[in-house]
Parts: structure tokens; C-alpha cells; sequence
């Protein structure tokens, strides 16, 4: 199961520019980025919870981590925009943080260069598909 989780993992950031693709689950905006990302942490949780608790991410920076979510959450609190507020919460904050507790409990120091593969098989996808806009071949969306 570990192995499929880390597989899981490498594909997330292998994938990571769909996040433009916006939908809704029980009312709640998403993307297939953040589905992803939290069936990996709940799928993590479930195998190798002990793992993500004894995790050095959580050892090293547990009390900054709170910290910043505790600032977060108060500053959404108070927000006009609550809506946003948590919105911002959840996709930059929340899902990031699910993301490298669940690679901190799944992958060894030496196993991080399959990450980095993935990081660089994106890149090299984004910066060709930049191109390729560039040269006029493709047309800019609508978001851009």
C-alpha cells in the first residue's frame, strides 16, 4: 500500500497544473488537485499514521506550523469575506500542509529525487505548452 501512496504522490506533482480545473463537491469549490491531495493524506492516515505523527516535519516545525494556521484562521475569522477567507485556508494552507505530511511519512530522504522527476516532467510539460503559445500555435485561454 505504501508504494501505491507513493506512487500516488508522484502523480500529484506530476499533474499539479489541473488545478485550474474548478468544480464543486457538497457546495464547496475544489479542483481534482485538492481531491487528490486529501485522498492521499486520508489514505495515509489510515496506513502510516504513526508515521505522519512521529514525521520530522511535524517534530522539527509543529509549533510554527500551528502558529501560522492559528494566525490564519483568525485572520478568516475576521474577514468581510468569509467565503474567501477559508477558501485561501484550505487551498494554501491546508491542502499544502496534507501534501508534505503525507510525503514526509511516505518517502525517505533518498527517495525524493522521484519527486523531483515528477516536479521536472511538469515543468518541462508547462514550459512547452508556453511555447508552443508563444509561437501563436496555441491560442491563450480564457484565464489567462
Amino acid at each position: 500500500m505504501k508504494k501505491l501512496l507513493q506512487y500516488l504522490a508522484i502523480v500529484i506533482i506530476t499533474i499539479l497544473p489541473i488545478y485550474y480545473f474548478r468544480f464543486q463537491v457538497l457546495g464547496l469549490p475544489t479542483n481534482p488537485i485538492e481531491l487528490l491531495v486529501l485522498l492521499l493524506f486520508i489514505m495515509t492516515l489510515v496506513t502510516a499514521s504513526k508515521a505522519i505523527i512521529g514525521s520530522p516535519l511535524l517534530k522539527d516545525y509543529g509549533w510554527l506550523i500551528g502558529l501560522l494556521l492559528l494566525g490564519i484562521l483568525i485572520g478568516c475569522l475576521i474577514s468581510p469575506d468569509k467565503r474567501v477567507g477559508f477558501g485561501i485556508l484550505k487551498g494554501w494552507f491546508v491542502i499544502p500542509l496534507f501534501y508534505a505530511l503525507s510525503v514526509s511519512a511516505l518517502f525517505n530522504r533518498k527517495d525524493y529525487s522521484w519527486l523531483i522527476m515528477g516536479l521536472g516532467i511538469n515543468v518541462i510539460g508547462v514550459s512547452v505548452y508556453a511555447l508552443l503559445q508563444y509561437r501563436g500555435l496555441i491560442g491563450l485561454t480564457a484565464y489567462q
